[in-house]
């Protein structure tokens, strides 16, 4: 397995990694930047810093990676998912926000992302993160998959035909 320091195979799916950010933060978007220099094959094709410019230019790229804060200056992320799961259904929706709360995870997924990354994350983390995207995988960090789970069991637990799962 190469480093996250080597380019991949050329025809690996992420070589032809095309990322479109919707996001609001100058420092987030230079950190992308900066990020993206370690896979100089991947191609930040542009960026929306609010819902009302992201309903405009990111339905129009042809990215085949979103990353998509929640939290914009007019309106939420889950809308651009949504638009962007109903206009591009083959592009993969990453989300790339400081939310980790569990309603905002939920959300996100029921919008349409296929992966969740928390800001804070390391250059090598978001490369991974978007390289298993690409891969047919779902990025999630370990502890907002457990929160799923969490939310999962209770969900089955207050089912009145389901014995609890501790039972099965």
């Amino acid at each position: 397995m190469p480093s996250l320091d080597e380019p991949r195979d050329r025809a690996a799916p992420s070589a032809d990694t095309r990322i479109y950010l919707i996001e609001d933060d100058p420092t987030i978007l230079q950190f992308v930047q900066q990020t993206l220099l370690l896979r100089p094959q991947w191609r930040l094709l542009g960026q929306s810093g609010s819902l009302a410019q992201a309903r405009q230019e990111a339905l129009l790229s042809d990215a085949n990676v979103f990353l998509v804060d929640l939290g914009l200056p007019d309106g939420r992320g889950e809308e651009v998912l949504r638009l962007l799961a109903r206009h591009q259904p083959e592009a993969e929706l990453l989300v790339f926000t400081v939310f980790g709360e569990e309603s905002r995870l939920v959300g996100a997924l029921e919008a349409g992302a296929t992966g969740y990354v928390l800001k804070g994350c390391t250059s090598e983390e978001l490369i991974a993160a978007i390289e298993q995207i690409r891969d047919g995988g779902a990025p999630i960090s370990p502890l907002l998959a457990r929160l799923l789970l969490k939310q999962f069991r209770s969900v089955q637990e207050s089912l009145p035909d389901h014995p609890p799962m501790e039972m099965l």
